[in-house]
């Protein structure tokens, strides 16, 4: 079937599926495809424009001389409640496939229809005039994205709030810097409240603080049975956002399904090309401290697993209780302190098997001196299959979510069941209810 080029919301081709969830958007056979050099991309529009004109639809399967697919026969659908990570290498049509479905750019062949609102990230200073102020922006792009002029007076404090850009609210854009564009770009895109939120990787310019905030406003978005499109080349935010992945390659899908076993077969290329994520994951984190330099305010001595006693061990019973340690040196009165821990395979996986998150449960440390402390998060049954594990611990602001310390890991532990040594456990990712305290430690 031959389908026209459309980027249109029409309600009566969406309908619900079997399970009850609205499809939000419908992606069939979208092509996109530009040329790589100005002066004769212009010739080629100013031709297609002539034909329109005169009632010539131009033959846009066929590629002219210097053009190239960014996209070719992409199809996906996407329903109420999910969220769907998209991944590939630079190059490979990610951005584009956002452009289309944000209707920035028509499909050359294909179609995309759009039910309910969109609200996109997709690149830096979109929808921002740069000799306005950060504060008309909000009201000039809020109405761009569909917002009334009374919902973004209510909404503005908090817009202003999230965006944390302080006395440069009254800036002009143009002084921003990137980081600064992408909190108020978010901020008022997540606002809102679209039925679909499209992210681009943007997102990657964001400090440590300013990730660690987007991405816990997004858990609690994806609670609202709302829709996501999120772009990244950070595998982490992939797996923790997300619950379907689409790879492209070459502005083809290469594959659409599970989020493990698509991240799993894409770093497996990279490691197979001589790039390794977990490395730059690595360096990542490295330069977020390096740019925040707390060192000087806060140190993680070490961290592990206790006993019954209060001990440190190196082995835990098969559906025990499980407490995870941090000792940490605060070096000067600091605020907001929280801490987040993770569970991670020994064998070097950098997948988290389980996170725990003081702020999840309300939880600051009563942190006010200088001082040695003692953070422990306990779970009454943890359910580790047997095997070995190394827990991870990090710490940071809990109200700017800046990193006080990159990513710790403590001494290693072993999940023994003696009784069963040969059974085979299912493995995958784990959900804990923990309880979360902290005590001075004795100098």
């Amino acid at each position: 079937m031959n389908l026209s080029a459309a980027h249109a919301t029409d309600p009566a081709a969406l309908q619900a599926d079997a399970d009850n969830r609205e499809t939000l958007l419908r992606v069939e056979g979208a092509s996109k495809k530009f040329c790589k050099h100005l002066k004769r991309s212009m010739l080629y529009g100013l031709s297609d424009l002539t034909r329109n004109l005169i009632g010539v639809r131009p033959d846009y399967s066929r590629l002219r001389k210097e053009e190239f697919w960014a996209t070719r026969g992409v199809s996906f659908e996407l329903r109420e409640g999910d969220r769907l990570g998209i991944i590939g290498a630079n190059g490979s049509g990610k951005s584009t496939l956002l452009r289309m479905i944000a209707g920035i750019y028509s499909p050359d062949e294909g179609s995309i229809m759009v039910r309910g609102q969109v609200g996109s990230l997709i690149a830096l200073g979109v929808g921002f005039h740069p000799h306005m102020t950060g504060r008309e922006n909000i009201y000039l792009n809020g109405s761009i994205i569909g917002m009334r002029r009374d919902e973004i007076d209510e909404k503005f404090s908090s817009i202003a709030e999230f965006a944390d850009i302080g006395e440069f609210l009254d800036a002009p854009v143009a002084t921003y810097s990137s980081g600064m564009k992408v909190r108020l770009g978010f901020a008022i895109a997540i606002h809102a409240d679209p039925d679909l939120l499209v992210i681009d990787e943007v997102m990657s310019v964001g400090d440590a603080g300013f990730r660690h905030k987007a991405n816990r406003h997004m858990q609690t978005y994806r609670q609202k049975a709302k829709a996501i499109l999120f772009v990244s080349h950070d595998m982490s935010m992939i797996r923790q956002t997300c619950n379907r992945l689409l790879w492209l390659e070459e502005g083809r899908v290469i594959y659409n399904g599970s989020v493990s076993e698509g991240i799993l077969r894409y770093e497996e290329m990279c490691k197979s090309a001589g790039e390794s994520l977990d490395q730059k994951e690595r360096q990542k984190a490295k330069n977020y401290v390096a740019i925040a330099h707390m060192q000087e305010a806060l140190e993680v001595q070490q961290a592990g697993v206790l006993d019954g006693d209060g001990a440190p061990t190196t082995a835990v019973a098969p559906g025990a209780p499980l407490r995870i340690y941090c000792d940490l040196e605060v070096r000067r009165a600091l605020s907001h302190l929280t801490v987040v821990a993770y569970i991670r395979d020994k064998t070097g996986d950098s997948r988290p098997l389980a996170m725990m998150r003081a702020y999840d449960e309300g939880f600051v440390m009563p942190l006010q001196q200088p001082g040695r402390y003692r953070i422990v998060v306990e779970t009454n049954q943890h359910n580790f299959a047997p095997g070995e594990y190394l827990p991870i611990v990090e710490v940071i602001n809990g109200k700017s979510y800046e990193l006080y310390s990159a990513e710790h890991a403590g001494a290693p532990f072993a999940v023994r069941d003696e009784s069963h040594n040969d059974m085979e456990y299912p493995r995958g990712y784990v959900q804990t209810a923990e309880r979360w305290s902290a005590r001075p430690l004795r100098a």
